[in-house]
């Protein structure tokens, strides 16, 4: 699927590169998205540990610890964040 002419067609409509496969169950082969994951995981346990927290709170663990990470400015954005980049540079309301 990611080798079929729509998907390189869309690819270079938008002038981005081609994606690379990797090998099903082969993390290794794909070094970003398993440095995001591990980070997400590490921040995880973190606070199931800290907070007293049982494994049954690992689903809202982890939707906290990617949500802080997409808040939190990354040096790879020079100084901003994802969710601004993804969002138009509007950042979230607290209250919500």
């Amino acid at each position: 699927m990611l080798n079929s002419e729509t998907v390189k067609s869309v690819l270079r409509d938008r002038r981005m590169k081609q994606m690379k496969n990797s090998c099903e169950y082969e993390p290794w082969q794909n070094t970003y998205s398993e440095r995001g994951h591990r980070t997400i995981e590490s921040d995880m346990r973190l606070m199931l540990t800290r907070g007293g927290a049982g494994e049954e709170y690992w689903d809202v663990a982890a939707h906290q610890a990617a949500i802080l990470e997409e808040m939190c400015p990354h040096a790879w954005v020079e100084g901003t964040t994802p969710y601004a980049i993804r969002t138009g540079g509007r950042m979230p309301d607290p209250g919500r």
